[in-house]
């Protein structure tokens, strides 16, 4: 980067400008005196930022996420049946048990529905899955709030919240097809 700013062909405001899009990307860190260093550990904003955009300008952006979303989320639900530690399986219970608690507040239960299928994806034990599904965290409550908003009845308010205690279950039990099978076809009903 120092090589940069001094050869003749990189203008000191170009050098500036880029590091500054750089540090916003999260790719370097830039403190006063000291020369820009690179992040060793992974920030995943640029992810947030590519995907809110992308599901502002793509057609049918919902089924797109959707389809995102089955691959993704499968797979971390097998690989959190697989990896899951007691606290992850306390954790998605506790959830599990305060999404009851808020089943007709639709906002309240996206933001713990959220929280759940993000705690899923930390249970994956897989950095990289977690940070992607954590990237459309705001798409994922915004399209479980409109979910609940959409459900009329105590009985189907109710299947959904099945659904979730289930796929929570079949994790804690280390049962990796049923979490798989179970969280597709909680993604492919929402």
């Amino acid at each position: 980067l120092r090589t940069a700013s001094r050869s003749r062909a990189a203008r000191r405001p170009v050098v500036r400008e880029a590091l500054r899009t750089l540090k916003g990307m999260g790719v370097v860190e830039i403190a006063n005196g000291k020369s820009p260093v690179i992040r060793r550990d992974l920030d995943a904003s640029a992810l947030n930022v590519y995907f809110s955009r992308a599901l502002q300008v793509l057609e049918n952006s919902t089924e797109v996420l959707m389809d995102v979303r089955a691959s993704l989320e499968s797979r971390a639900a097998t690989l959190a049946a697989r990896r899951r530690t007691p606290e992850h399986m306390e954790r998605m219970s506790a959830l599990v048990v305060q999404m009851q608690a808020r089943l007709r507040d639709p906002a309240a239960y996206a933001a713990l529905d959220t929280e759940l299928h993000i705690e899923i994806a930390r249970a994956s034990g897989n950095l990289l899955l977690w940070q992607m599904i954590g990237s459309i965290r705001s798409s994922l409550e915004s399209q479980s709030r409109q979910g609940m908003e959409q459900r009329k009845t105590e009985a189907s308010l109710q299947r959904v919240q099945d659904g979730h205690a289930e796929l929570v279950a079949m994790i804690c039990n280390g049962d990796d097809r049923g979490a798989e099978e179970s969280m597709r076809a909680h993604v492919n009903a929402a």
